[in-house]
């Protein structure tokens, strides 16, 4: 049987301690801690951060990443703002392959 599955998220405006609480959370609990403003500053490139199109790259690579780190830990935490619909369709995506408790 596979072990549970966790994805702690946390949501805020910029400035609310997202990235603060999430880098504790990997220093104290070993969850590793993904940023998706790190995820957006690979791929930003010229493009305007407004862009749809890099939005959604943006969140479709954020996703993959939870991803790809949960076949090889049980637990992450990641970060946003959430002021996106893209950000919406990832998470309904996550919550559809991983159960809410």
């Amino acid at each position: 049987m596979e072990g549970i599955k966790r994805i702690y998220l946390l949501i805020g405006q910029k400035g609310s301690g997202k990235s603060f609480i999430g880098t504790l959370m990997e220093k104290e609990f070993g969850i590793k801690f993904i940023r998706v403003e790190d995820w957006a500053k690979k791929i930003k490139k010229d493009r305007n951060v407004d862009s749809e199109a890099y939005l959604k790259q943006v969140f479709e690579e954020n996703e993959n990443e939870i991803r790809d780190s949960l076949t090889d830990m049980d637990k992450i935490v990641f970060e946003s703002t959430g002021l996106t619909e893209h950000f919406d369709i990832m998470l309904e995506s996550l919550r559809r392959d991983f159960k809410e408790s």
